[in-house]
């Protein structure tokens, strides 16, 4: 809807600079078509200088324990991002159920971006939690790209231990 948006609106600038020959016609016409290639090439830049990655304290958790998850960000570019969506999607291989939900955030300029989220499971097994991609948008959002794609991170998730008491006999 945004791009349909900009395109009435580049067409009303055109229209305008053929009825008014001023030099603010130019001037905006020159504007509005500059803009979105000097956007695009902005977001690419940056497309080619984020990296991702996952972390977490420790690769086994209990079962039906919250644990925390982070995702890096690392943008080595000039150029901030506004407005980022990180699709996480994970599964228990017991029950096969894949859960998704996205992540909205800003990715800071020549900066490290960490996001935490909490997952637990209430089964046991292996818990894969796969980045299925992180797209980031141009401040106007006319253009989109997706980086750190296929990026995973299995986790071992064990049953809840009880301490046993007892005494040995010799």
């Amino acid at each position: 809807i945004i791009r349909l948006f900009y395109v009435i609106l580049l067409i009303a600038c055109v229209i305008f600079y053929i009825m008014y020959l001023w030099d603010f016609a130019l001037v905006l016409l020159v504007t509005m078509i500059i803009v979105p290639i000097v956007m695009f090439i902005t977001l690419l830049i940056t497309k080619c200088n984020i990296g991702v990655d996952f972390l977490t304290n420790s690769n086994t958790v209990q079962k039906n324990q919250g644990f925390p998850v982070q995702i890096r960000i690392i943008n080595r570019s000039f150029f901030p991002v506004g407005k980022a969506e990180a699709n996480i999607e994970y599964c228990n291989i017991f029950n096969n159920e894949i859960t998704s939900f996205v992540l909205h955030m800003p990715i800071q300029a020549r900066n490290e971006q960490n996001a935490v989220f909490q997952l637990n499971s209430k089964f046991c097994g292996i818990l894969n939690i796969h980045c299925a991609g992180i797209t980031i948008y141009d401040p106007l959002k006319l253009f989109k790209f997706t980086v750190g794609k296929n990026r995973n991170l299995r986790i071992a998730v064990m049953p809840e231990g009880h301490e046993i008491n007892g005494q040995v006999c010799y």
